[in-house]
C-alpha cells in the first residue's frame, strides 16, 4: 500500500485523525482496517490494490444486491483510480462465528431464504456482465468470499 495516498484518502474523508486496526484480510489482495472505535462511529477501509483488484466491479455488485433488496455495507466513499473506499463496518459477527453459538437452524434459513430471494429477483440478462464476475469468484482458487 501506499501510506502517501492511503492517508490523503483518509484525511479527503475525514478519517485522518483517528485509531486504525488491521482487520484479517480475505483470499484476495484486498485488505481491511477498522477506522474508530468498535461498533461505535467507525467504518471499514477497504484497500483493493489496482489493477488486480476491481474495486468499480465490487461497487457495482454491493449496488445491483441492495437494488434486489438484500442487505450489504453502504458504501461511504471510494477511489477507484487507488484502490480504497470506505464502507460501512458491520461489525465482527460472521456466520461462522454464529454457527459455532448454537442455533444453526435459524441462521440456515436465513442464508437458504436469502439465496431463494437472489435467485428470484436476479435478472441474468440484465445483469449478464455482472453475472460473470460474480459466478468467477466462486471458482476454485478464487475463494474471496
Amino acid at each position: 500500500m501506499n501510506t502517501q495516498k492511503f492517508e490523503q484518502f483518509l484525511e479527503t474523508h475525514g478519517w485522518g485523525d483517528v485509531p486504525i486496526s488491521f482487520l484479517a484480510g480475505d483470499c484476495s489482495n484486498r485488505k481491511y482496517y477498522r477506522l474508530g472505535t468498535k461498533n461505535k462511529d467507525s467504518v471499514l477501509l477497504m484497500d483493493a490494490p489496482p489493477p488486480e483488484e476491481r474495486l468499480g466491479d465490487f461497487i457495482e455488485m454491493a449496488s445491483l444486491l441492495k437494488g434486489l433488496g438484500l442487505s450489504v455495507p453502504e458504501i461511504l466513499n471510494a477511489d477507484l483510480e487507488k484502490g480504497f473506499a470506505l464502507i460501512e463496518d458491520f461489525g465482527d459477527q460472521t456466520y461462522s462465528r454464529l454457527l459455532a453459538q448454537g442455533n444453526d437452524e435459524k441462521y440456515y434459513m436465513i442464508a437458504t431464504d436469502t439465496l431463494i430471494h437472489l435467485h428470484k429477483t436476479f435478472d441474468l440478462k440484465k445483469h449478464r456482465a455482472l453475472a460473470s464476475f460474480f459466478f468467477l469468484i466462486f471458482l476454485p482458487g478464487n475463494w474471496a468470499l
